[in-house]
């Protein structure tokens, strides 16, 4: 629908090519380029048509597999020391406890060139009958931003106190993207996701249940009613992803265990204002995905961000 047939001139002959809709709409009017020009993603008026394209969902998937199975060998080049000593693995659970987005994300670049371009489409396209005795002004038109200012209900800024001084312990920042709790515990100075060691008896499920229980406070979710405990949402019983982390050998020696297989479990605040036990963790920020590597190291940055 969007896909336009459009000359383009080039040193040998003049061909018709149908160019992607992403292309047609940073460029709305034909030009005259070479084709080796867009070989060779020159900048063209100040945009580069194959950058300003997302990437394919195919090439994508196939990064993720070759991703997901190097990832698997290094745990098998892992599984294989631990066989040769003779040690099993610990089983924890652990939260990707995550704030939804609350405003609209931003628009990407040939996304706003498509809005203005359907936006022109629609206002120069359509035409009064003339019957009708009503001829437009073009003069006295309003563009959206004059008539947003004339509104008698004032826009809230998209950017918060939090996010001009990147006070990342709030969740009041960042409102349109995911933020994510990541903790630091008393007994370490290495900050992770919040978790907890599986006991007999229990589901993965339930560990993580305990975990936020243990770890968040009774906090009120409205003005005017009774404090309640934040409102959690738990995607599914079964877990998203799942990384392992191996001991030293002092650790080794202390339980026995060569490592430990952590099982992640995704967790949407809906509602309320979570406050972390003091006891439990010594810090606590709301990071996006984009710097969870920052923390958490850059592999562990890398997963989670397939999974967030």
């Amino acid at each position: 629908m969007f896909a336009r047939r459009c000359t383009v001139l080039t040193s040998s002959a003049v061909r018709r090519v149908k160019l992607r809709p992403l292309a047609v709409l940073s460029a709305p009017n034909c030009r005259e380029l070479s084709s080796s020009n867009l070989t060779k993603k020159q900048q063209i008026e100040g945009f580069t048509i194959k950058d300003r394209r997302p990437p394919r969902p195919r090439v994508a998937k196939q990064k993720r597999k070759q991703y997901l199975a190097e990832r698997q060998a290094a745990f098998e080049a892992e599984q294989e020391k631990a066989t040769s000593l003779g040690l099993d693995w610990g089983i924890r659970s652990a939260l990707i406890l995550e704030r939804l987005p609350v405003i609209v994300e931003d628009y990407t670049d040939w996304q706003r060139d498509f809005w203005d371009l359907q936006t022109k489409q629609a206002h120069y396209g359509a035409k009064f009958p003339a019957e009708m005795g009503f001829k437009y002004d073009d003069e006295k038109s309003l563009s959206m931003e004059q008539v947003l200012e004339q509104s008698p209900v004032p826009l809230a800024p998209r950017r918060t106190p939090a996010d001009e001084s990147n006070d990342r312990t709030t969740l009041d920042r960042a409102l349109d993207e995911r933020l994510v709790l990541i903790v630091k515990p008393r007994s370490g100075d290495e900050w992770r996701l919040p978790e907890s060691a599986w006991e007999p008896g229990e589901t993965i499920r339930q560990t993580a249940e305990r975990t936020a229980q243990q770890l968040l406070l009774k906090t009120a979710t409205r003005k005017g009613q009774r404090d309640d405990v934040a409102q959690l949402h738990f995607v599914g019983n079964c877990p998203a992803g799942w990384f392992w982390r191996t001991a030293n050998e002092e650790q080794r020696g202390q339980h026995g265990e060569f490592g430990d297989k952590v099982f992640i479990n995704r967790v949407q605040l809906i509602c309320g204002q979570p406050t972390v036990v003091k006891r439990q963790a010594a810090e606590h920020l709301w990071v996006t995905k984009d710097e969870i590597g920052e923390y958490l190291g850059e592999s562990m940055g890398v997963y989670l961000k397939h999974l967030i």
